[in-house]
């Protein structure tokens, strides 16, 4: 036998015995009725100052109220039970439900690359500029020196002094043509944190071997992120200009050789300058870490500790498109084709989601299924409607969450409530709070020729007759039981 130790936070100690055990493992564990008593509390014997807190209170054994019969059999009753009303009649209770469904939101702070304010259905955006979002910010190019070559000259102009690091082999630079570099970064909030800064000069180098010495290897560890404070840095962008995204093949002092070939911009005076963001090559570089280990308290085995928020935070989602056959007019005899395109890991939610075939997706229309029916579809020059069967959506963009950390920073659900008046559109619960910001998407029907776009489930401004914020549900074919009454969705 064993007693309680009290050195727990618990307030009620309880142990399943044997046959608890074994109904639980069965599926069998029903509780029909309970009972409670102070078996082991002396009342007569010890003096009225001591402190019955200190009593020693044996535990449960496991053999208690046991199924096996004799000589096995043992019925560890309490001794001293408790009346369920007075001083007599019946000592056992029967549970109840009586349990009230209480919702409880968390406000999630936005994530991303981007940030942006909408003012009279335009909206002006920024992209993060911090260590915690981009490897560097400090350099701009001189669009006049672009002629349509993969190699590039990168212009030193302090945005951040703050890097995460030089750019190098293997990342991805943005570039903005917007010809505003000179004056659209800067940031705002010094960080109160000591960090070791590195600052690289324009063109300047002590180092009697060159950054671009084929005979010289440099091998990179990348530290664990570790939470520092981030000053408020952002870079205004205009997306009515082009933005384009490329790997760094090579860096040789201010040159970088890209993956394909920039716009020719010869002609133009020398007045332009675009902005660079460099990125890393991956989520672990700089985001997220390989293992759960960095999203843990260093006091994990110390389990209140995990009431605790994560050490470390994902500032960023993912964005996945997995093509099923090459895009149009690639030549897949210089260019990789789409089996070799990073996103085909992802190839089997498209067939989950039923785009590989029309059989793999039901729609009902008046409760009558239709072969012939999508909710894909498009409008033609002549402004009719052109249907798009599952099997021809060659590609889906899916926008996930996917990462190392250990909480629920979204609990696994949105909170989609509709909007309730008087309520302003801001309360926390509210749909119209969740939306995702593409500043970068072409559109070639953008009224305003610009990229970007905001997508909303319960979009603000619009005609509440269009009844646009409303369940739906794709069914499966295959299996019509798979998911009852089916894979739930918003528009």
């Amino acid at each position: 036998m064993s007693y309680i130790l009290k050195n727990t936070s618990a307030l009620i100690n309880s142990r399943l015995t044997d046959t608890g055990r074994e109904k639980l493992s069965q599926g069998n564990f029903n509780i029909s009725y309970f009972q409670i008593g102070d078996s082991e509390v002396s009342y007569n014997v010890l003096d009225t100052f001591y402190n019955q807190s200190e009593t020693m209170i044996l535990e449960p054994a496991f053999n208690a109220q046991n199924s096996s019969g004799n000589p096995q059999s043992n019925k560890q009753n309490i001794k001293y039970p408790y009346y369920v009303k007075g001083f007599n009649g019946n000592t056992y209770g029967i549970p109840y439900m009586d349990s009230i469904a209480s919702p409880v939101y968390n406000r999630a702070e936005p994530r991303g690359f981007f940030t942006g304010v909408t003012i009279e259905d335009f909206t002006y955006w920024s992209a993060y500029t911090d260590n915690q979002h981009v490897i560097n910010s400090n350099y701009m190019i001189d669009m006049s020196t672009l002629s349509g070559s993969d190699v590039i000259t990168v212009i030193y102009s302090g945005c951040n002094t703050t890097i995460a690091r030089l750019p190098q082999e293997g990342d991805f630079i943005t570039i903005y043509y917007d010809g505003r570099a000179k004056y659209d970064c800067g940031c705002g909030v010094t960080p109160t944190t000591t960090t070791t800064t590195t600052t690289l000069a324009p063109t300047t180098t002590t180092s009697t071997t060159l950054p671009c010495d084929t005979t010289t290897t440099t091998t990179t560890v990348f530290p664990e992120p570790t939470p520092v404070d981030v000053p408020n840095c952002g870079m205004s962008m205009f997306s009515c200009y082009g933005i384009l995204t490329y790997r760094i093949v090579s860096v040789c002092n201010n040159e970088l050789t890209l993956d394909r070939p920039t716009p020719d911009y010869s002609e133009m005076v020398s007045c332009c300058y675009a902005r660079t963001l460099i990125y890393p090559p991956n989520m672990n570089n700089l985001y997220d870490s390989v293992t759960p280990l960095n999203h843990y308290n260093t006091d994990v085995i110390n389990f209140e500790s995990l009431c605790n928020s994560d050490e470390l935070n994902v500032k960023i989602w993912n964005m996945n498109i997995p093509w099923s056959e090459d895009l149009a007019g690639l030549d897949n005899d210089n260019v990789k084709g789409y089996s070799d395109f990073g996103s085909i890991q992802y190839m089997g939610t498209k067939e989950y989601l039923g785009y590989q075939s029309n059989s793999g997706q039901t729609f009902y229309i008046d409760d009558t299924f239709s072969a012939e029916t999508t909710d894909t579809y498009y409008y033609n020059s002549f402004g009719e409607i052109v249907k798009v069967q599952p099997e021809e959506q060659k590609a889906i963009a899916i926008i996930h969450y996917t990462n190392q950390t250990i909480d629920f920073y979204y609990g696994e659900k949105f909170a989609l409530e509709p909007v309730s008046p008087p309520l302003p559109d801001d309360t926390v619960g509210n749909a119209r709070n969740f939306k995702i910001s593409l500043p970068s998407l072409m559109w070639h029907k953008n009224p305003d020729c610009c990229q970007g776009q905001s997508f909303w489930v319960d979009p603000p401004g619009l005609d509440e007759e269009l009844n646009l914020f409303q369940i739906n549900y794709v069914e499966s074919r295959k299996i019509l039981d798979m998911s009852q009454p089916g894979n739930r969705y918003y528009h």
